[in-house]
């Protein structure tokens, strides 16, 4: 039998949602075998110092919504700063910042933001960059600074109940079950205690207390 739209016709022709922590129920969402790749997202042109190169996007959608890891790598001193473009899994205009300190043969640093879709992108070689180095634009697999995104905004950290890691066949609850640190309240997210691979999988209880009233930010990616 159906529900709200039936008997509030109001909710459908006013264009009424009901958001999640309107519902009386608890969310199960699981991330299988996770990409680990360093150019997920694209590369960009090799360049020199001072330089800007645009990213070529080789897949626009993360495989799920995630942090992602902007490199730059060089035979010399090689540095520069990733500016990212693209939405959040709740299909919010986002712009992340990632800067690569330069150092020998460059390196690789998460970002803070949780992508589901990258649109564009530039990477400007740092002043001290020496030769050539070539940019990538992947995903963040380095232990806690590993954001996954959930589907739904959370309003607090005991809005996730349960973070549990399968690693292969051994399920392990994340730090014992005191997980309040490895929730992220800004970006909606959780994170696991280990380095992701490819044969990772995780599964995530939460109920949603975030406050949606009078906001347009239901999700719509």
């Amino acid at each position: 039998m159906s529900g709200l739209k039936d008997r509030f016709p109001e909710f459908a022709f006013g264009g009424y949602r009901v958001s999640p922590n309107e519902m009386d129920r608890y969310e199960v969402y699981s991330v299988s075998n996770p990409s680990t790749s360093s150019s997920w997202f694209g590369t960009a042109a090799a360049g020199t110092a001072d330089q800007a190169v645009a990213l070529v996007v080789t897949n626009k959608l993360a495989d799920y919504p995630r942090n992602l890891a902007g490199a730059v790598a060089g035979s010399s001193d090689m540095g520069g700063v990733w500016v990212v473009n693209g939405y959040s899994q709740f299909g919010e205009e986002i712009t992340d910042t990632i800067t690569i300190g330069t150092a020998a043969n460059g390196g690789t640093v998460g970002g803070s933001k949780v992508f589901a879709e990258v649109t564009s992108g530039t990477f400007t070689f740092d002043s001290g960059a020496i030769g050539n180095g070539t940019p990538t634009l992947g995903v963040d697999t380095t232990g806690t600074s590993v954001v996954f995104g959930l589907p739904a905004k959370i309003g607090a950290a005991s809005d996730v109940k349960s973070i549990t890691w399968i690693n292969g066949t051994v399920a392990t609850a994340i730090n014992g079950g005191t997980i309040a640190a490895y929730v992220d309240t800004t970006e909606h997210g959780f994170a696991g205690t280990e380095n992701v691979t490819a044969s990772d999988r995780y599964q995530v209880w939460f109920r949603p207390t975030y406050d949606n009233s009078g906001q347009d930010n239901m999700a719509k990616w």
